[in-house]
């Protein structure tokens, strides 16, 4: 990508552009039509947005060759729980306690207790965790109504870019 516009320049040349033609400081279409004409701002612009929906589109593709490669893993992991149990089942049922290769070894341990939670509605409270986050709908809400809300307020919301795929 280019190197970055230079925005004081480019507000520099607006100012001109409106001083020779006062109309276009309320006609934006005006405005863009000058802007076109005296530099390629606007190629420029719109290069800069193609280069972001390329972004987008790169990043939705990771997006599902994630969730694919995901899938993949969960299979494989699967299948090492299959071998496992299945030499592990046999190793037991041969009486066998060590299987020795050149690459691993392998054993039979005893294993190791569990905590199992059979109600966790009667657990006394030292040993209940209990996440602490804040509400945000309800906070905006609360604000919305006028309340005063300590800790929380609405910020200076920055204008938003909308680009629509054609």
């Amino acid at each position: 990508m280019n190197a970055p516009m230079d925005l004081h320049w480019l507000a520099a040349l607006r100012e001109r552009l409106v001083a020779i033609e006062p109309d276009m400081a309320t006609d934006e279409t005006l405005l863009f039509d000058a802007l076109d004409g005296q530099s390629d701002v606007a190629d420029q612009l719109r290069r800069i947005l193609r280069h972001g929906l390329e972004a987008s589109v790169f990043a939705e593709a990771l997006d599902r060759h994630i969730d694919v490669l995901k899938q993949r893993k969960a299979r494989f992991m699967a299948r090492e729980d299959a071998c496992r149990a299945s030499v592990r089942e046999a190793m037991d049922a041969l009486g066998i306690s060590k299987l020795i290769a050149e690459d691993f070894s392998a054993s039979i341990v005893a294993g190791r207790p569990a905590v199992q939670i059979i109600s966790a509605d009667v657990l006394p409270e030292e040993f209940i965790r209990t996440k602490r986050e804040p509400n945000i709908s309800a906070i905006s809400e609360a604000l919305k109504a006028g309340e005063d809300v300590p800790g929380a307020c609405f910020n200076n919301p920055i204008p938003i870019l909308t680009v629509r795929r054609l």
